[in-house]
């Protein structure tokens, strides 16, 4: 038996300096403060937010503690203002009740448990008044006794805190409590967390379902931190997902997998080693046939319905469905439990009270012995990183018994079912528009061929178009939309990293010579390409296709060698080949003016001058010498003399000139 004890009641106030009155208002300063609103003025303009709540659980040996701050956004003050915490005086015993209760808490009767009057502490303020702009912090705690909670019993209760005036209330705020003082009916539950999407995103899954009794569905590439990766793969139930989590259901409609097995590889070999081998649990957007039928042929142990897509809850936690493909069995989390733990008011103080208040109802609906699964997926709100209070409340109520996912694929608790031909196609990332970024990774992966490690190129490009496919996307075809574009725009940008610059025409004057082509690499690794270039014209024939390696982020010149044959304008084309013969660069046109014959009549110009100047050379030569070999000139008289004095005959003997004749 309850001993019945006086209600424990303490009130904390805060107050805050307030706002500038209102323009046109009389008085000023703290005058203005203390100006209090009509009761017509007053009435709704008050907010209450409650800072502090629970526990989840109520048993005799607890009390319930409700903290909450009143707020004054009106330029007057607020007077007479206090905050009750009103108790359903029955029972709620079902969901739908529940649900009606915490929509509007007139659907049930009530009685009032405690009163705290709402003032400001700011020096000066007026007492009972909370002045412009003002806040009031109040604190209640509240024995079971005095909630008039009855011995022997448990079940669930509708709490009601409302700010109210001599006007009677101005808001308030719902809540539940679940009273523990008997058994309630066991609920085995299996509580999957799904951790995809951003590095930021699955650190913040896996640190709210931090909790030994909870099973995470993991992206294992998303996941940096390996010591981490270990300890999870040691201390929880562990399944995987391809690299992104795609949505398998557009993909199953577009008929192109390129994406899937990108996907699935890249969990494989780059995701954390001891996550690799982690089973896959397949996430299902909608149950039809290719769905299913792709799961099951691509590795799935299982799938888990996303109820995030508005599915109808079933009584049993597994179907094996069947498809063209073959059966697999899925998943059927429970739709109320799932959506609160993913939605309800996210960090605020009384959502896990409302999720284990659910469960106590489910349990009781339930016959004890059937599993649920409860599953936020990717709709599931976290406000801030840590382990999630409703996840470790509900997990810690008394009649939750946690079960392993693996229990429940092994168990008995399953319905069957045939998955319809098709479904969801108006949701369906469009086939032509999966098959364009398919085509993307395909020239990526080709890009990749020139750098030393492909992966530097072809891991980020292939993970950065799977982002439009993300399956939580489905839900929101807006931010779809803008991510493929996004996505699109990426992919060009690396498709178009390796170029040839444009370039002006080039002269070439001789036979043969080489053409100069500038290359430029905006990639963050080196790039080793085959410079190809191509003639449209038998004048020009290109001799050589150069091997070169780009540097990263920098340009590079080849000289291509090349041999005229006839005077010609001729285009020719520049592109860039990886290993494979692909190209990676587009061609770009460069005008080559062909003038061999110059080069010729240059040649024959220039050999005609030399062997002019060659003959010229030699008659100087031959000038000079004979003029080197003539006799100096001489008087007549000398003349004869020498004459005479050199004749010979034509025997070549000295001629008788007849001169010594007269010597007597």
């Amino acid at each position: 038996m309850i001993r019945r004890l006086a209600v424990a009641v303490t009130v904390a106030l805060l107050g805050f300096a307030p706002v500038a009155a209102a323009s046109g208002a009389t008085a000023s300063g703290a005058a203005a403060s203390n100006d209090v609103a009509t009761r017509d003025e007053v009435t709704g303009t008050a907010t209450l937010s409650l800072t502090q709540y629970g526990p989840s659980v109520l048993t005799p040996t607890t009390a319930l503690t409700v903290g909450a701050t009143v707020s004054n956004p009106t330029a007057l003050g607020m007077a007479s203002l206090s905050v009750t915490l009103a108790v359903t005086t029955e029972r709620i015993t079902s969901s739908a009740a529940l649900e009606r209760f915490i929509a509007n808490p007139e659907a049930q009767e009530t009685r009032v448990a405690a009163t705290a009057a709402v003032s400001s502490a700011s020096p000066g303020a007026t007492p009972n008044v909370l002045p412009p702009g003002g806040m009031g912090k109040v604190s209640m705690t509240v024995l079971p006794a005095t909630l008039q909670m009855p011995a022997g019993t448990s079940g669930v209760y509708g709490i009601a805190i409302s700010v109210k005036n001599s006007a009677g209330t101005v808001t308030t705020q719902t809540a539940a409590i679940t009273w523990y003082d008997a058994p309630i009916r066991s609920l085995p539950l299996a509580l999957i967390a799904t951790a995809s999407g951003s590095e930021e995103r699955v650190q913040q899954v896996v640190a709210a379902a931090s909790n030994d009794d909870a099973t995470l569905v993991i992206d294992p590439v998303a996941l940096t931190d390996a010591a981490q990766a270990d300890a999870l793969a040691a201390g929880q139930e562990v399944f995987s997902l391809p690299a992104g989590d795609p949505d398998l259901t557009s993909i199953a409609h577009s008929d192109d997998l390129t994406l899937l097995d990108f996907a699935l590889t890249d969990a494989r070999e780059n995701g954390q080693p001891s996550l690799r081998n982690s089973p896959w649990l397949a996430t299902i957007p909608v149950l039809d046939s290719p769905t299913i039928a792709l799961a099951k042929s691509k590795g799935a142990v299982a799938g888990l319905l996303d109820v995030t897509g508005g599915v109808a809850p079933d009584s049993q936690p597994l179907a094996d469905v069947t498809s063209d493909g073959g059966t697999l069995p899925v998943l059927l989390p429970n739709a109320s439990l799932s959506r609160i733990l993913a939605s309800y008011r996210p960090g605020m103080p009384d959502a896990p009270a409302r999720l284990v208040a659910q469960s106590a109802l489910v349990a009781a609906e339930g016959g004890g012995a059937t599993p649920v699964v409860v599953a936020p997926g990717s709709a599931w709100q976290l406000s801030e990183l840590g382990a999630s209070a409703s996840v470790t409340d509900l997990l810690a109520a008394p009649w939750v018994e946690p079960v392993t996912v693996q229990s429940i694929l092994d168990g008995d608790a399953r319905t069957s079912g045939t998955a319809r031909d098709l479904a969801g196609t108006d949701d369906d990332l469009a086939p032509d528009l999966i098959k364009g970024l398919a085509r993307q990774l395909r020239d990526v992966s080709q890009l990749s061929l020139t750098a030393e490690d492909p992966n530097a190129i072809y891991r980020p490009g292939g993970r950065a178009l799977l982002e439009p496919l993300a399956a939580p996307l489905r839900a929101d075809p807006d931010a779809r939309a803008a991510t493929y574009q996004d996505a699109r725009d990426r992919a060009n940008t690396l498709l178009e990293s390796l170029h040839v610059a444009a370039g002006s025409d080039v002269n070439l004057i001789a036979a043969s010579g080489n053409v100069p082509v500038t290359l430029r690499n905006d990639l963050n690794v080196d790039a080793q390409v085959t410079v190809v270039m191509r003639s449209n014209s038998p004048n020009l024939v290109v001799q050589d296709q150069p091997v070169v390696t780009i540097p990263a982020q920098s340009d590079l010149t080849v000289h291509i060698p090349v041999t005229g044959v006839k005077s010609a304008n001729v285009t020719t084309t520049v592109a860039l080949e990886n290993a494979d013969g692909d190209v990676v660069a587009a061609p770009q046109a460069l005008r080559v003016r062909v003038r061999a014959d110059w080069g010729n009549a240059i040649t024959a110009v220039f050999v005609a001058g030399l062997a002019l100047l060659l003959v010229a050379g030699i008659v100087r030569t031959v000038r000079r010498g004979r003029a080197s070999s003539r006799m100096a000139p001489v008087t007549p008289g000398e003349a004869g003399e020498a004459g005479e004095a050199g004749a010979t005959d034509e025997a070549g003997q000295p001629r008788d000139t007849g001169a010594g004749g007269d010597d007597g």
